[in-house]
């Protein structure tokens, strides 16, 4: 069997799509299956990184350039047409559609006998439940949704999200997002853990809210920072040393960023 995975996220671009791009194509071709990738094209440190791959990959010029994002449906165009000619090559049985940008030319594609979806639900909160400016996005992005022969959601509140714009539950399948095993196994390194502690502050028996991901409006760690206070003022105890959640952000490094 052969998958075509197309996206518009991919390394040495860093984000969470991007890297899901990534493994994703590596174990599926990991497990014996033909993988073809077709993704942006950034820098000269494309060649670095796809000489290292197990699988084929084809680079989008210009896909990856800001100024594309910035021109409105370039980006759309400029893929549908590599799109369209790697389908055409590549003739594969599966094709997963990663990331919001890669959805939406996807619904431009015209014959949909092969199609599958992986969607991590950003882009249907933005498009579908949010923006207007960005709501005419929705219709080809619905339309790969109603032609896919499956559609992947990486949880239930993503699910939730599928069937609250029309996708119907018996076309919808939960495959969470995992971790390798050394991540889970590996030791703790106290070296770092007391660096860290060290350098920010952190007191022995001081709790610890770790949040991973971008600074972007949708990630919402202002909402975070916003309830802290009142999560603190709930839940600490009354008798021990309270917190003085704004003194300790005002004192963060970067805090302007």
């Amino acid at each position: 069997m052969k998958i075509l995975i197309y996206t518009h996220e991919f390394p040495p671009f860093l984000g969470g799509l991007a890297t899901t791009s990534y493994k994703l194509a590596r174990v599926i071709s990991e497990a014996g299956l033909e993988v073809a990738a077709l993704v942006p094209s950034y820098s000269f440190k494309d060649g670095e990184i796809d000489k290292t791959l197990p699988y084929k990959i084809a680079r989008m010029p210009l896909l990856g350039k800001r100024w594309v994002k910035g021109v409105p449906l370039l980006q759309y165009l400029l893929g549908w047409i590599f799109l369209y000619r790697a389908l055409a090559k590549e003739k594969p049985e599966v094709a997963l559609f990663i990331a919001e940008e890669a959805e939406v030319t996807g619904g431009f594609i015209p014959s949909f006998s092969f199609k599958v979806v992986h969607v991590a639900g950003s882009g249907i909160t933005t498009n579908f439940l949010e923006s207007r400016m960005k709501s005419l996005l929705r219709f080809p992005m619905r339309r790969l949704y109603r032609k896919a022969r499956s559609v992947i959601a990486v949880s239930r509140s993503t699910k939730e999200l599928l069937e609250r714009v029309g996708v119907p539950s018996e076309k919808i399948t939960v495959i969470y997002s995992g971790v390798e095993n050394y991540m889970i196994h590996q030791k703790l390194n106290t070296e770092n853990l007391n660096g860290l502690k060290k350098e920010f502050g952190i007191r022995e028996n001081d709790k610890i809210l770790l949040t991973v991901g971008r600074l972007l409006p949708r990630k919402g760690q202002d909402t975070v920072i916003n309830a802290l206070p009142r999560v603190i003022g709930r839940y600490v105890n009354p008798w021990s040393e309270r917190v003085d959640t704004r003194r300790n952000l005002r004192d963060l490094p970067g805090k302007k960023r």
